[in-house]
């Protein structure tokens, strides 16, 4: 996951890690910033339960001139394999616009039809949706 910000960021206490970041499901492990043109923070988690709502929450986060991180601070993301188009449900859209994505090259936002991850949008994925017909998740 990798949360974007308007300016750059630090650590108030100097080292990015679980202390700046929490999950409500999985398990962290590893939080990074990246002081850029574009500077971001990206968390690496696993264990995140499939139908799950996974929130992430951000604290002790400052600006460089140690403002601290003011606004939202939490992140609601639906987990859901097979929700291809992103409505929290796997249906007969999803599986059809896998299909019609069948054998594109992963590219930019294309990679979200490769749903088993093995590289290649194809008939696998599209019985993969199929198993997976039915299934739901919401976040408040």
């Amino acid at each position: 996951m990798v949360l974007l910000f308007s300016e750059p960021v630090k650590a108030i206490d100097g080292v990015p890690d679980d202390t700046e970041v929490s999950l409500s499901v999985g398990t962290l492990e590893a939080v990074s910033i990246v002081d850029n043109a574009h500077p971001e923070m990206s968390i690496e988690m696993s264990g995140v339960p499939d139908e799950s709502c996974l929130v992430i929450t951000v604290t002790g986060i400052a600006d460089l001139t140690d403002n601290p991180l003011t606004g939202n601070n939490q992140a609601h993301i639906t987990v859901l394999t097979g929700d291809t188009n992103g409505d929290h449900y796997t249906d007969l859209i999803d599986m059809a616009q896998v299909k019609s994505k069948n054998g594109s090259a992963l590219f930019g936002a294309d990679v979200r039809f490769d749903v088993n991850l093995d590289g290649s949008i194809d008939l696998i994925d599209m019985a993969l949706i199929k198993s997976l017909n039915g299934g739901a998740v919401s976040c408040p």
